[in-house]
């Protein structure tokens, strides 16, 4: 059993009330823990420190970090799916991700038709076989959950079919789709702060967006329609 207050992680192997503090643990304040529900030595943390995401295969002694590709948002929920793959979801200021062994350790978007919210907490019901995901001030969720190939195929073609230029960016850049259709657009700086929001874009040729008053730096371009999300990340100088 873990439990944690701050950024201070503790573990009890008896029950009794006794608790030790795990000191290897140094991944900031922590806002989630999850159990693997095969291996109880396998433990994943997700926290606001610079790693989003810490993982522990031998109950705390040593941390991996996980932060992998993920954008620089704070990760609020972490949840392990008892899929075979160690599949593992997190859910942070903006969206939810995904990654198990067959992702190649790069997190894959799984916030489609999810609304623009932080993510509380994530639940998974084996009975329907859906993900609930709690978000502040918009209610319950659910999705079905992760199936292996599913998703990875319907961002690549997201990302196959959508581009930003040029990049890096000043005063403004274009979005171009290989096809026409309809989708939102989100723009985050650096520490996840929403700067830029549109719904029902009709994207075509190429969609322009005015940039000029953005500081230099690196934000993230995320493009969201009926088919799935791409985020890329764009550099404005």
């Amino acid at each position: 059993m873990f439990t944690s207050k701050s950024d201070k992680l503790y573990t009890t192997t008896t029950g009794s009330g006794t608790w030790a503090q795990l000191t290897n643990y140094t991944g900031g304040f922590i806002n989630s823990i999850a159990i693997n529900p095969t291996n109880p030595l396998k433990v994943a943390i997700a926290s606001n420190g610079a790693e989003k995401v810490h993982v522990t295969t031998d109950g705390g002694a040593t941390w991996t970090s996980y932060k992998y590709d993920l954008p620089n948002f704070t990760a609020l929920a972490v949840v392990w799916d008892n899929n075979g793959n160690d599949g593992l979801y997190v859910g942070m200021d903006y969206g939810i991700y995904y990654l198990d062994n067959t992702t190649s350790n790069s997190w894959k978007p799984f916030v489609n038709n999810l609304p623009n919210v932080k993510i509380s907490e994530l639940e998974i019901n084996y009975v329907d076989n859906k993900l609930y995901t709690a978000t502040y001030g918009r209610g319950i969720w659910r999705s079905p959950r992760y199936t292996t190939g599913t998703l990875s195929t319907i961002n690549a073609e997201l990302e196959e079919g959508i581009s930003i230029y040029p990049n890096p960016a000043k005063g403004s850049f274009y979005i171009t789709s290989a096809k026409e259709e309809t989708a939102s657009i989100r723009i985050f700086d650096g520490s996840g702060k929403l700067l830029y929001y549109l719904k029902d874009v009709k994207l075509s040729k190429q969609f322009k967006i005015d940039i000029s008053k953005y500081t230099a730096g690196l934000y993230f371009v995320r493009i969201n329609n009926e088919k799935g999300v791409v985020t890329k990340k764009l550099m404005v100088k």
